[in-house]
């Protein structure tokens, strides 16, 4: 091909580059999902308080999720609950639902915050793409992904302290995924055990985006918050008793199918003290435990939290990496780097406008 045809060729290719960005910026929405007073902070805060309830309740094998099962009430239902929160003892003593500083457990909040961080910047950058990629799919979904090209499908994983931005324009182009990356997610997701989260993540986001929509999010943020006090508190009454556990596990489980034969807070908490004493539990423990569960119970009733789905409750400080807890899942997380960076070249097209 002489010069003149490798100059016609070039104009002619840079033509269809233009054309071809020009047709996929148009086809894409204009506008994000999320709105335009979607308040980042303040989700990766509510998100940040519900994993650090779990890594609270992780060692008696519970979640938030077992709460926000709980059956709903009337809301004359926990009506007076503020004075039966006292625990009293037959020595004479009051056992009050403790309240302890954050710091006790730093290490899980600190966890929960990079976890709360990570999440909603992957909301947000999923709703920006979707106002640009006439491929992208739900808002559910794309969260899923952003999160996955940003902090895992990545040649060396972020510290703690690494921007959450930090990987979108450059380096890996994380923010300007295709339709290669999406196929490689999914799947990843199907293959490793820690993928489930991702279910978990499509079902809350939703919900999660629709309560701050509707202006609960600082309530639902002071609640998560004082639950998770009430929680921490107890946790130094229960490592005192030899069946903490199982009697935490008991009670929930009675508070869940006694709640609708009760007809108030207070007969709820004496019906399941009396179970508990069925089965040979302490008295005092007994009806500790009962107030406490049921105290949480009333808190997230009446804390902005209504609609919240049981898979919003579930996110946990030691899975939210969805990389590897076994060698076969490692295996899968290294199989992701096969294709990497061709997918990474095609993100970059798509960052130049060339797709």
């Amino acid at each position: 091909m002489n010069v003149f045809g490798k100059k016609l060729l070039g104009i002619i290719l840079t033509i269809l580059i233009v054309i071809t960005s020009t047709a996929n910026t148009s086809a894409a929405s204009s506008q994000s999902p999320l709105g335009d007073d979607f308040d980042r902070k303040m989700l990766a805060d509510i998100i940040m308080e519900i994993t650090y309830i779990n890594g609270l309740l992780e060692p008696l094998d519970l979640s938030l999720g077992d709460f926000l099962s709980f059956p709903e009430v009337d809301e004359s239902f926990y009506e007076g609950m503020e004075e039966i929160e006292e625990y009293p003892l037959t020595n004479g003593q009051a056992l009050q639902l403790a309240t302890a500083p954050f710091s006790r457990n730093a290490s899980t909040r600190e966890e929960a915050s990079v976890f709360g961080n990570r999440y909603s910047y992957a909301v947000y950058i999923a709703g920006e793409n979707m106002k640009r990629d006439r491929y992208a799919t739900d808002l559910e979904s794309e969260t899923v992904y952003m999160y996955l090209s940003h902090f895992i499908d990545l040649s060396q994983l972020p510290g703690p302290n690494s921007p959450v931005d930090q990987n979108s324009n450059d380096g890996s182009f994380s923010a300007w995924i295709t339709n290669d990356d999406r196929i490689a997610y999914e799947i990843y997701l199907n293959k490793v055990a820690n993928g489930a989260m991702a279910n978990d993540m499509r079902k809350s986001t939703t919900a999660l985006i629709s309560l701050m929509n509707t202006g609960s999010g600082a309530v639902a943020k002071d609640t998560l918050e004082n639950v998770g006090e009430k929680i921490n508190g107890a946790q130094d009454i229960l490592a005192t008793y030899r069946d903490g556990k199982t009697l935490m596990q008991s009670t929930v489980n009675l508070v869940k199918n006694k709640m609708t034969e009760a007809h108030s807070a207070r007969e709820l908490i004496d019906m399941v003290t009396e179970s508990l004493a069925l089965e040979d539990y302490d008295d005092e423990m007994s009806y500790f435990a009962a107030n406490t569960v049921v105290s949480i119970g009333a808190s997230l009733a009446g804390g902005g939290l209504a609609g919240l789905p049981a898979s919003a409750g579930l996110f946990s400080v030691n899975t939210v990496t969805m990389v590897y807890k076994d060698f076969y899942d490692y295996a899968c997380w290294v199989s992701l780097s096969i294709y990497r960076q061709s997918r990474i070249a095609l993100r970059f097209m798509r960052y130049m406008g060339m797709s």
